[in-house]
């Protein structure tokens, strides 16, 4: 019985640990998410490149010193964001929104900025310029290398990248070829990005659905998206799976190129956000409960017997001589034993 009693306590402790480690689990697709917001630049986190700049308002892609034409710049947020979990495989659904507007006194403007997911915060070398919006080496357009994710607001026609016009929004992997297109305004002799004033643009990801959209529509401080005329793109069954790195970390921000005419392309405000990858810390957690209960349930079960052991009757022979009965030779013998 008392064995019985010793295996069913130390079950009873497993069986709660057990309980506990379940209820955790339930925990562990919690989101470990990215999330920040810049309305401030001045002392924000970004990393200015070549030839951008940040103040406290507002930051500047290709502010150029001592030149106008052929420049280009890039900013981005200094730590990296994971976008794929190496052990689930899966990707993490995203979101950005960015306030933005194109300065250019010329009657031509170009040649335009992007959105971009980059494998690494290298400064773009020189011979970026002009149609590459400072996103990738020409003689490697296509190239899986690139790894490059853009949003492309374009305000230039380059008819070799098959741009529909000077005012478009593109969708780029890995090329300065779109995968889709949205033409704000195919008449314009000067790009409508360049002379609307303020934008805002919203990408998002669904990586449940695998749909990327994309909006672009003149900036409206009352929030109103119904305001005309708007940009949408809607890319289904879309992927980075050709785009990120092998740990699955990008780094994320923008970058913007001139060439034969100048502009100036100012981020007003930007917001990302992550969600949908596995939390790490809850998955460690998970580990250390169920190794706390094994521990638990094999020390209770050898703690159990040693206390069964310790008070178990003692086994033996006890033989007393209690005397004889006449002149015989006749003894009674008490005997004890115990188990």
């Amino acid at each position: 019985m008392a064995i019985y009693r010793s295996w069913l306590v130390c079950n009873n402790n497993f069986i709660f640990c057990l309980v506990i480690a379940i209820y955790c689990s339930s925990f562990v697709r919690t989101v470990q998410s990215v999330n920040f917001s810049y309305c401030n630049f001045d002392n924000s986190n970004l990393i200015p490149l070549h030839d951008a700049a940040k103040f406290p308002d507002h930051v500047v892609l290709n502010l150029l010193q001592g030149q106008d034409q052929f420049g280009v710049g890039r900013i981005l947020n200094s730590e990296k964001v994971q976008f794929q979990d190496l052990n689930s495989m899966a990707f993490a659904s995203f979101s950005t929104f960015f306030t933005f507007d194109v300065n250019s006194s010329e009657g031509l403007s170009g040649d335009g900025l992007a959105f971009i997911i980059v494998a690494d915060n290298s400064s773009p070398p020189s011979t970026f310029s002009g149609g590459q919006l400072g996103l990738l080496d020409p003689l490697k357009n296509g190239n899986a290398s690139n790894r490059v994710f853009s949003v492309e607001i374009d305000t230039y026609q380059n008819l070799v990248y098959n741009d529909p016009s000077n005012s478009h929004v593109g969708v780029d992997i890995n090329s300065l070829i779109s995968l889709q297109t949205c033409d704000f305004c195919k008449s314009c002799n000067q790009s409508y990005f360049a002379t609307q004033g303020k934008f805002e643009a919203w990408i998002d990801y669904g990586a449940n659905n695998k749909t990327l959209q994309v909006v672009v529509q003149p900036y409206n401080q009352t929030g109103n998206a119904s305001i005309p005329p708007s940009c949408k793109i809607v890319v289904p069954n879309f992927t980075l799976s050709n785009v990120l790195a092998n740990d699955g970390y990008m780094y994320v921000g923008f970058s913007g190129a001139t060439g034969d005419h100048y502009e100036y392309h100012n981020i007003y405000s930007w917001s990302f956000s992550t969600s949908g990858l596995p939390n790490q810390k809850m998955k460690s957690l998970l580990i250390l409960i169920v190794l706390t209960c094994g521990i638990i349930f094999v020390g209770g079960g050898i703690l159990r017997a040693i206390c069964f052991f310790k008070t178990k009757p003692r086994k033996g022979f006890h033989v007393v001589k209690l005397g004889s009965h006449g002149n015989q030779d006749n003894y009674d013998i008490d005997v004890h034993l115990w188990l």
